[in-house]
């Protein structure tokens, strides 16, 4: 049960965070940004105004990693993990906010799917 409930909550985190710290080892890559883009059938008017939505919430997160010293490229500690799981959870909650004034509830939907692929194809990566 312990490892069911510690999965769940953290295991949405480790995605994120190795995400997160992967683009960063790698810059921001836009070609990702673009590949959302693409799959949210976003017009040239909502590209303009969700880009630096995304890049703000990015560098947000990077932020926040670098308040407990996680490095590039490095897998966070169960300790790290703990510390960041509020703030980062917080800062996508505000990033999804943002989006979902700019996008429909349709490409709402798209973005959370979207999202949630590319934590498990990070998981994947890790086990």
């Amino acid at each position: 049960m312990l490892k069911a409930i510690l999965s769940a909550v953290i295991s949405p985190i480790v995605g994120v965070l190795l995400f997160v710290i992967t683009a960063n080892a790698q810059g921001v890559d836009s070609s990702q940004i673009n590949k959302m883009f693409a799959v949210l059938n976003l017009t040239e008017a909502q590209k303009a105004e969700a880009k630096p939505i995304v890049l703000e919430g990015f560098n947000e997160r990077m932020s926040i990693l670098e308040t407990v010293g996680l490095e590039p490229g490095t897998k966070p500690t169960f300790q790290q993990v703990m510390k960041l799981r509020g703030p980062i959870s917080a800062s996508q909650r505000r990033t999804e906010a943002r989006l979902s004034e700019v996008l429909s509830p349709m490409q709402m939907d798209q973005y959370r799917a979207f999202v949630s692929e590319r934590r498990k194809e990070f998981r994947a990566k890790i086990q």
